[in-house]
C-alpha cells in the first residue's frame, strides 16, 4: 500500500480540482476507498478546492445599468427596444472589467492552492524523515546491532541492522534525485541468489545524504546481502535497472 500511496498522492490535488481524466482518475478512485490516509489528504485538498467557489464576492450592477435595462424591458409590447449605444458600451465595459477581476481572483486562489499543496507535501516529507530518524536510532540502540559498509560507483553508505529483526536503517551519500517515472528499489539477496524487494525510495530532495528504512519479509539473518537498483516508478517484481549500491550481510 505504501508504494501505491507514493503513486497516488501526487494525483490527489488534481483529482480534488476535477482535472483528472482517464486511467489516472480511475486509479485514484479505485485507491481511495481502501486507503484512509489518502482519503484524509484528498478531503483536505477538496476543502480548499470547494473554497474557491465561495471566494468570489457578490457584485451588484451599477444603478444606471439597472435603470437602462428596466426601461428597455418596459418598452411597448411586441416592439424591439431601441438601441442605446452608450448603455451597451457601458455594459460591455462593465462585463469586461468584471471578467478580468474574476480571472485575477481565480488566479490568486490557484496560486494559494498550489502553495497549500506544496506546504502539505513538505510537511508529509518532514514527518516521514522524522519517523525514519527515530526508527534508525532505535535500530542502532539494539544490543546486537551491526553495521556494514555499502558501496557503489558514485555513492556509498552504511547499513545498520539487528540480524534477528526484519528492519534496517540505510544511510547513503551521493544518490542523486531521479527523473520522473523512476525510483530507487532495495533488494535483499537470498541464499539461492534470489532477490526479495525491501521497498522503494527517492533521494531526499537533492540532498547528498539520504536515510532509508528497509523492511524485509524475514529477519535479516536469512539474507546474504542487498543492493539498490534504479527501477520504474512503483517498483519492479525483480531487478531490471542498473545497480547503484550493494553490500554483504
Amino acid at each position: 500500500m505504501a508504494d501505491d500511496c507514493q503513486n497516488i498522492e501526487p494525483l490527489l490535488a488534481a483529482h480534488a480540482l476535477g482535472s483528472l481524466e482517464g486511467d489516472e482518475k480511475a486509479q485514484v478512485e479505485a485507491h481511495l476507498p481502501a486507503c484512509p490516509s489518502c482519503r484524509v489528504l484528498w478531503s483536505e485538498y477538496r476543502a480548499v478546492a470547494d473554497g474557491l467557489l465561495m471566494a468570489v464576492p457578490e457584485a451588484m450592477p451599477p444603478d444606471n445599468l439597472r435603470r437602462s435595462l428596466a426601461r428597455r424591458v418596459a418598452g411597448p409590447a411586441g416592439a424591439l427596444p431601441a438601441s442605446n449605444g452608450a448603455a451597451d458600451r457601458r455594459l460591455t465595459s462593465w462585463r469586461f472589467a468584471f471578467g478580468v477581476a474574476i480571472a485575477g481572483l481565480l488566479l490568486v486562489n490557484l496560486v494559494l492552492l498550489q502553495q497549500v499543496i506544496g506546504l502539505r507535501q513538505d510537511q508529509t516529507r518532514l514527518q516521514q524523515e522524522l519517523g525514519a530518524g527515530q526508527i534508525a536510532q532505535a535500530i542502532a540502540a539494539y544490543p546486537d546491532a551491526q553495521s556494514v559498509l555499502i558501496e557503489g560507483q558514485d555513492a556509498y553508505g552504511t547499513l545498520v541492522y539487528d540480524p534477528a529483526r526484519p528492519v534496517a536503517a540505510m544511510y547513503t551519500w551521493g544518490l542523486q534525485p531521479l527523473p520522473a517515472g523512476q525510483t530507487y528499489q532495495v533488494w535483499l539477496r537470498t541464499g539461492d541468489d534470489g532477490r526479495v524487494s525491501g521497498g522503494t525510495f527517492n533521494s531526499s530532495g537533492g540532498k547528498a545524504f539520504t536515510l532509508v528504512v528497509i523492511r524485509a519479509p524475514d529477519p535479516l539473518q536469512d539474507f546474504s546481502g542487498f543492493g539498490v537498483t534504479i527501477e520504474p516508478e512503483g517498483g519492479s517484481l525483480a531487478p531490471t535497472g542498473p545497480n547503484v549500491l550493494g553490500g554483504d550481510l
